[in-house]
């Protein structure tokens, strides 16, 4: 009776297999010489996974009842996060395998004829072979077989697939005990959300690039490769494991004497030399022939250009002898320059407070109807940005996201919306985007009056050689903070406009 029991459950299990595809799914497998074999399953989606409700059976020579079972949470692991992918090896593969493991187990005791299969919640969602059935010495698949091969995931391929007679055609076959990139994966369906968040150029050897993954995907550091000047900086001979969502790395000059910014520093590499006239890009490399469909995935101008000595021109200013910190609405980065060129708040080459700070919006909601990227210009004491002077003045509303003066930050303004309801105070228009704030009698205010529904206002003035930013509402008591405005940013979301 058990057997018979045993048995019909199969068939049932069968049946189901050609109803269902899963963006959790077996990435690579090898089946090479001696006991070198693994397996390895890559999370697609763009949440993290719980592995109780998945394991990796295997069906010998045939079989229709699973020969062996490999269950992740029984071994300890409980979280597969977005974009990771997780190795099982057999305990006497070799180093390079094993180097790549996350556990070795029993389940890869397999031969070339031998069915494996991911289920989710008891239910395949994935299989290598055909369950039930004996090839012989192996499967046909690709351009080779599954047996004595080492078989990669075509880039293509974003989902299981039960029906074997379809997955033939989703591996790319790679010659016996090839290793690379077994604990990596990268479908073109995962986006890449990974940017420069902050470059500078600094003064001397003060040199620093900043990374930023808005995620929600994980990305291997083992793929991760940093292009300056004509050298490349690796980020496996510094790094391991993988770089998160919202997770930053800092590399730096190894010349670089600022304390303030060797404190935000990763790691330093010889390979990080440039002056602003130089392109820097960053790259995701393969580790696979026939992977490599991502190339350059952001970058700080155009590679075999030379823009000359003053640099590369960005928003508000140049790459040469400054600091460009990426703007908090951009989420990810892009190979167009012509994009990448207006996204940077630029400031002075030996600022260096927001290293290994940087913040963005949450990219998960929509992009704000607009934004308005502002600076404080201490000679005409306006706040400005790019665009002409048209009248707009009216009611809105909008998000400070940040605001600074004097390096310190005030956080009583952070993530609170502001209302702006002081009739014939306004801002100028240029169609797209707010360009200068100005009072009633046609002169540009030399601040911003902002009001929140239960606090003070906030503006700023300029007298000189020194600026206040002033609270309450009488906007000449209250001082918060005093001297020399050097920095003051950063991006106004508004969400409407009458």
């Amino acid at each position: 009776m058990k057997t018979l029991l045993s048995i019909l459950a199969a068939m049932l299990l069968l049946a189901v297999l050609t109803q269902v595809r899963a963006a959790v799914f077996f990435s690579h497998m090898i089946e090479g010489s001696g006991s070198n074999s693994a397996i390895a399953v890559y999370n697609g989606n763009d949440t993290a996974i719980d592995l109780n409700d998945y394991e990796i059976s295997r069906y010998n020579n045939g079989s229709l009842i699973p020969t062996d079972t490999f269950d992740f949470t029984t071994d300890g692991f409980t979280t597969l996060l977005p974009g990771e992918v997780f190795v099982v090896a057999n305990p006497a593969a070799n180093s390079a395998i094993l180097e790549q493991a996350n556990f070795t187990h029993s389940i890869t005791l397999f031969n070339g004829d031998d069915a494996i299969a991911l289920l989710e919640n008891g239910v395949v969602i994935d299989t290598i072979g055909e369950i039930g059935v004996d090839p012989g010495s192996g499967w046909v698949v690709g351009s080779g077989t599954t047996n004595n091969s080492t078989l990669g995931r075509d880039k293509s391929i974003c989902s299981g697939q039960t029906d074997w007679v379809v997955g033939t055609v989703e591996w790319d076959v790679y010659p016996i005990d090839t290793t690379d990139g077994l604990n990596n994966f990268l479908p073109i369906c995962q986006p890449v959300n990974l940017f420069i968040s902050e470059y500078v150029d600094g003064p001397g050897n003060n040199q620093a690039v900043e990374i930023h993954n808005a995620g929600p995907f994980a990305v291997n550091l083992e793929t991760l490769r940093l292009l300056t000047g004509g050298s490349s900086v690796v980020f496996a001979d510094h790094v391991s494991g993988y770089m998160q969502a919202g997770e930053l790395l800092v590399v730096s000059n190894p010349s670089a004497d600022d304390p303030e910014l060797l404190n935000a520093t990763d790691f330093t590499d010889p390979a990080l030399v440039f002056d602003g006239n130089d392109s820097i890009h960053l790259n995701i490399s393969p580790l696979l022939s026939g992977h490599d469909f991502r190339n350059f995935i952001d970058q700080i101008g155009i590679i075999g250009e030379d823009p000359g000595p003053g640099g590369w021109p960005v928003s508000g200013g140049t790459t040469n002898d400054s600091t460009l910190i990426r703007q908090k609405q951009v989420c990810t980065g892009s190979s167009d320059w012509a994009i990448n060129a207006s996204q940077w708040q630029t400031l002075f080459n030996d600022y260096f407070s927001d290293l290994g700070l940087h913040t963005i919006r949450d990219c998960a909601e929509p992009e704000p109807s607009l934004v308005w990227v502002w600076s404080f210009d201490t000679e005409l004491g306006l706040f400005v940005t790019d665009g002409t002077m048209d009248d707009a003045a009216g009611f809105f509303d909008f998000d400070i996201y940040e605001v600074k003066v004097l390096g310190s930050v005030l956080p009583s303004m952070f993530n609170e919306q502001f209302i702006e309801f002081q009739a014939f105070q306004g801002f100028s228009w240029d169609g797209l985007a707010p360009t200068q704030f100005y009072r009633s009698d046609g002169n540009f205010t030399n601040g911003a009056n902002f009001f929140t529904l239960a606090g003070p206002n906030y503006g700023f003035t300029a007298v000189p050689g020194e600026s206040f930013l002033l609270s309450a509402p009488d906007r000449r008591q209250g001082v918060m903070a005093q001297g020399e405005i050097t920095v003051v940013l950063d991006t106004i979301f508004l969400n409407e406009f009458e």
